[in-house]
């Protein structure tokens, strides 16, 4: 039972948790607020998992006197690399205010980086000019990552942006093999501003 003036919030709309290879998680803990601390109280959570590695309750309970309550959900073996997700939900009508009706909790366990030691980088879009960088490999795994790539060639400006430089380059490029023999790889940030625009990053 939920009186009609009590309302609900989850504490964070969003967390993020990232363990080592050698880590393990077991479970989640997420905070959630009410508007008083009149009694015990019983509030339905609709929790939505990719994984069936994650699984938690469908409510949580406040005690009375307390206007906090913790919604734990278990975790079971993580897979190096892969990221789940777990979404929480409270029923619209019981949220306060500006308060927050979802928290989307994601987990990653980190691979383990070993170095392959210097390569050459070159993004012929960017600036056309290669230079050394360290190549990284997730230890048991054929994913890539090319360490600091763009630093230098925005120093030097070897493509000539001049003014659309925003010196938010990424710490490397992390990339695969398809299946298909195409190369893969996750979103980056190159050091550049579209027609120097702040905010507009390439």
């Amino acid at each position: 039972y939920i009186e009609e003036a009590e309302k609900y919030s989850f504490v964070q709309a969003a967390s993020k948790y990232s363990i080592e290879a050698s880590e393990t998680l077991t479970e989640v803990k997420v905070e959630i607020l009410r508007s008083n601390t009149n009694g015990t109280v019983t509030l339905p959570i609709t929790a939505k998992f990719n994984s069936e590695i994650l699984s938690g309750a469908e409510s949580v309970t406040f005690e009375e006197g307390s206007n906090k309550a913790v919604y734990t959900f278990s975790v079971g073996n993580m897979e190096i690399g892969f990221q789940y997700k777990a979404v929480l939900s409270i029923a619209e009508e019981n949220v306060s205010v500006s308060g927050n009706a979802t928290s989307t909790i994601t987990m990653v366990k980190n691979y383990n980086w070993i170095s392959l030691g210097t390569g050459s980088y070159v993004d012929n879009f960017i600036s056309g000019v290669a230079y050394p960088v360290e190549i990284m490999q997730a230890e048991g795994f054929e994913v890539y990552r090319a360490m600091d790539p763009y630093t230098a060639t925005m120093k030097n400006d070897d493509g000539e942006w001049g003014d659309w430089r925003n010196g938010k380059q990424c710490e490397y490029v992390e990339f695969w093999t398809n299946s298909d023999n195409t190369i893969g790889f996750n979103p980056i940030a190159v050091g550049v501003n579209y027609e120097a625009v702040a905010g507009q990053d390439i």
